[in-house]
């Protein structure tokens, strides 16, 4: 099992734009195989923090996520939003950087 954890940093009132593009991404992602959790969350005191969480069956699983076209557009159309990026995944007490620091 992987599991995922980050979060995305936006200017003021980019989180509310994105919704319907967010709420595609999550319902493609949680019907992807291998795909156990997937969720977005806003941080309570901090309306710009986009917190992300992940669960995948393995690896080969989340890699194939990675290349899919939904997540491709999804990546073009966030990126030039992004203020500021952190995505790590855990795996058997090991830690490794996805994207960001």
């Amino acid at each position: 099992m992987i599991i995922c954890m980050g979060y995305i940093r936006f200017g003021d009132g980019v989180i509310k734009q994105l919704r319907a593009a967010m709420e595609r991404q999550l319902l493609v992602t949680r019907a992807e195989d291998g795909c156990e959790h997937y969720s977005y969350s806003v941080d309570v005191l901090d309306p710009d923090l986009l917190l992300i969480n992940e669960r995948w069956r393995d690896d080969a699983s989340m890699m194939v996520h990675v290349e899919t076209a939904q997540s491709s557009e999804f990546a073009t159309l966030v990126e030039p939003l992004i203020k500021e990026i952190s995505v790590k995944a855990y795996e058997n007490g090991k830690v490794r950087t996805l994207i960001g620091t």
